[in-house]
């Protein structure tokens, strides 16, 4: 049973401040010990604050930080929907993914222009907030006494654990670090006989903040359930009918407490499913089998500084925890105050979690069924967290031996000091090379604010001075790049969003129609004039020149600000045909082709093709032609991998070619009639396949456009997931969107709700009679309503059962 802390009392009998607070000073060493080693680490490595370089790394640059940053954003943006991801869709879920928490809201204190410091802040409180709930276990937990000493000891070990240091990147995780410690606090207080409520409450914070490493605690927590289960209650002797029924007991409110905190965090859980099953989960699971690596090769990681790599080839899991909680961990099995059996268990754990990370299919089974793409072994955290709990049972199964508190004391605090060193050259060392990581792509390292300021500097003020000007429906697109979720960052509705819960569909069709797209994330690059007045993109941020059918509005030492005027809503009168046009399969001139005449109705091409003459040569492909009129000209390739080219017209550079972002739809230029105009491809290896080059009919896509104008869609109001307004219908047509297809739209009509449908199989369309209508769009993630109506109900349950309880003990107590 655990033991209060002896507290001092001064001459007169009262306990001193210091006593009577011990605890929380504990406490806040245990959170403050871990991130003053940090910020030695980064003014040892030179991080900002302390340097230019900051800790976004990766995806963080790429992913998270935008995805922080669009938390600062209302009206266009909110928690259920966001206009800047892939021309929008379900928010939800990209929270619940990546966020990591109500936390993630401390970097809206922060500027744009500064929000790597806000980041960074992020990082070290959680850092902070790892040692604190491990601090929190420690003195509330499983140990015989409370020990201030022992608790900063250890709490610094779990804080500063390898797994943060590598994943520091991935602050989301991090969240799921700061619960496990109060979960299996919280499977103590059932074990010890108490009611579930804390078990309940920290797994429904886990699942709502981080549903990923939540999945990840659930599994470990089973296995920290046994082991406590078994080592904790008298299995022997005539005790055991008894010990059986009190374990019922003990498993039943733990089994109540799991299905509790499922149901109150479905209003998350049910919309996260649906979106990732548009996207990541689409493809089915993943497909593995063998072993990770040389399973003796696994130790060399709880030494320090071993760090091989955050990528798929040769990495090993990170779960180094200190050489000092090593050496308890082995003492843990030779203690004689420590049971035998749960000494076995221990070692099964242990084991078992090493075999998981070694085969392929448990391994992937923690993951959620999906092999993880770099970062592997994201569960590692439980195993440090096991690794530390047996050195804190270890240490008080030994510190006994040293009979004088005073020489314990001076012991521990030199264990600290041991630590805290070790930890701090541990951490130097694993982010010296994680900034120094070696890809298929070139090097990754770590982001210097210079350049993010240059971006922001020479992008915030171009479009804030659109936001300020027009404050309708539209999007923005951009032929340059912080990162793929620009929008996010920035705050506009866009194009482009990379992410785990991407809309396949979107990246489907984007790429089908000529734009840049791989793998997860998609974007605006090679958008033709018929693209973006399609996709309802009025404004375009370029560094190179654009086709002539654009408006010219600003510029800066970075980049042109240009006007479509041809641009459609994202909500337009078009022919019916559209809602039958499920695929496309040709080039990506003709699919622009196809799209125009199956929404207008009309059998005219805009996109007419150019015979050329073609010329290979070691190095360079010569694409010949003569121009026929003046209207702009586009080239397109089939990428081929691994080749790099540069697209050269009359000896002019014009752009790259054959790398993601570069294979698509590129504008080659405006030429006189007669013209003889030379495309120079020129590559760094073998020839390239098949190329087009066409004209684009200036005068037929004006009038292409304006058919679909007709409607006349007047936007009444437009906000987070909702829009409103008045369009035409005429005769044999749909109400077509640009808005992407998800079954958590509401569709009225007039005022009464109507069912939509699909067209090219990704936007919605709306039948509707010929005349005049009001139409309004609104979302809501499917599943979250009854998500949140379960939700609801299950904590009244949970709050009526905890009343009963305590009306049913003070009516025992009356009683005795």
């Amino acid at each position: 049973m655990s033991q209060q802390r002896k507290t001092a009392k001064t001459p007169s009998g009262k306990q001193s401040f210091f006593a009577k607070h011990s605890r929380g000073f504990v406490l806040c060493g245990a959170f403050l010990l871990p991130v003053i080693i940090f910020m030695i680490v980064l003014f040892i490595q030179g991080f900002y604050p302390f340097g230019s370089k900051t800790t976004i790394f990766m995806d963080l640059k790429d992913q998270y930080m935008e995805f922080a940053a669009s938390l600062r954003y209302s009206g266009d943006s909110g928690l259920l929907f966001n206009w800047s991801r892939s021309m929008g869709g379900n928010a939800l879920g990209l929270y619940a993914y990546y966020m990591g928490g109500i936390l993630t809201y401390i970097t809206c204190l922060f500027p744009i222009s500064h929000i790597y410091a806000g980041i960074l802040f992020l990082q070290v409180i959680k850092i902070g907030l790892c040692g604190l709930t491990f601090g929190v276990f420690l003195e509330f937990g499983p140990f015989e006494k409370k020990r201030a000493l022992r608790t900063i000891l250890f709490s610094t070990a779990y804080a500063l654990m390898s797994y943060n240091i590598v994943y520091i990147s991935c602050f989301m995780w991090l969240t799921g670090c700061i619960f496990l410690p109060l979960c299996m606090l919280g499977i103590e207080k059932i074990i010890q006989g108490r009611r579930g409520l804390l078990l309940y409450i920290c797994l429904s914070g886990a699942m709502i903040e981080n549903y990923y490493t939540a999945y990840m605690i659930c599994l470990f927590s089973i296995m920290y359930f046994v082991f406590r289960i078994v080592g904790e209650y008298n299995w022997t002797g005539g005790e055991f009918k008894k010990t059986l029924k009190k374990a019922g007991m003990s498993l039943m409110k733990y089994a109540c407490c799991g299905v509790g905190a499922a149901l109150t965090a479905l209003p998350v859980l049910i919309p996260v499913y649906t979106d990732l099953m548009s996207g990541k989960l689409s493809s089915g699971g993943s497909n593995v089998s063998g072993t990770n690596f040389e399973f003796s090769s696994v130790f060399y990681k709880l030494l320090p500084g071993q760090y091989d790599s955050i990528t798929d080839v040769g990495p090993l899991p990170s779960i180094y925890t200190g050489i000092i909680c090593l050496l308890f961990v082995c003492m843990f099995f030779f203690s004689r105050k420590i049971k035998y059996k749960e000494k076995i268990i221990a070692l099964s754990i242990l084991i078992t979690l090493l075999i998981c990370f070694w085969k392929k299919v448990p391994d992937c089974f923690w993951h959620g069924m999906q092999k993880p793409n770099w970062f592997p072994y994201r569960y590692a955290f439980v195993f440090c967290f096991f690794m530390v709990y047996m050195a804190a049972r270890s240490y008080d199964g030994w510190s006994h031996m040293i009979k004088a508190n005073k020489i314990r004391n001076i012991v521990t605090a030199g264990l600290i000091v041991v630590l805290s060193v070790e930890l701090c050259y541990n951490a130097n060392v694993v982010m010296k090379k994680t900034g120094e990581l070696e890809a298929a792509s070139g090097p990754i390292t770590y982001m210097d604010s210079q350049e993010y300021d240059s971006f922001i500097n020479e992008t915030e003020p171009l479009i804030n001075d659109i936001k300020s000007s027009d404050s309708s429906m539209y999007r923005i697109g951009k032929d340059y790049e912080f990162s793929k979720n620009d929008a996010m960052l920035l705050g506009y509705n866009g194009m482009t969003h990379y992410s785990s819960t991407y809309n396949a569909g979107v990246n489907n069709i984007t790429s089908r129609l000529g734009l840049a797209q791989s793998w997860f994330w998609n974007s605006g690059y090679g958008a033709t004039p018929v693209a973006d007045s399609l996709f309802g993109v009025k404004y375009r941020l370029a560094e190179k020149t654009l086709a002539s059918t654009y408006l010219e509005k600003e510029s800066n030492d970075k980049a042109t600000l240009y006007e479509n005027p041809n641009v459609l809503p994202v909500v337009f009168s078009a022919d019916e045909g559209c809602t039958g046009l499920n695929e496309l399969v040709y080039d990506v001139f003709s699919n622009q082709n196809l799209v125009m005449r199956t929404l207008t109705g009309q059998d005219s091409d805009i996109f007419s093709f150019y015979n050329f003459v073609r010329q290979d040569n070691p190095g360079e492909s010569l694409l010949s032609f003569q121009a026929v009129n003046d209207n702009p000209v586009y080239l397109y390739m089939l990428w081929t991998d691994g080749m790099f080219g540069e697209i050269y017209v009359n000896d002019k550079y014009v752009n790259n070619y054959f790398t993601t972002e570069s294979t698509c739809a590129v504008y080659l230029g405006e030429f006189s009639p007669g013209e003889t105009v030379n495309v120079s491809v020129r590559t760094d290896s073998a020839a390239f396949d098949s190329a087009w080059i066409t004209s684009m009919d200036r005068n037929l896509y004006e009038e292409q456009i304006g058919i679909l104008g007709t409607g006349n869609f007047t936007e009444e109001k437009h906000g987070a997931g909702s829009l409103s307004g008045t369009i035409n219908v005429g005769d044999g047509q749909v109400i077509a969107t640009t808005i992407p297809y998800d079954d958590g739209f509401d569709v009225k009509i007039d005022g009464k709700n109507v069912n939509y449908t699909k067209w090219l199989d990704t936007f919605i369309a709306i039948p509707a009679a010929k005349g005049s209508h009001q139409i309004e769009i609104s979302f809501s993630p499917v599943g979250f309503m009854p998500g949140l109506i379960a939700s609801i109900v299950t904590i009244i349950t949970v709050i009526a059962i905890g009343v009963i309880c305590l009306l049913r003990d003070k009516r025992k107590e009356g009683v005795a």
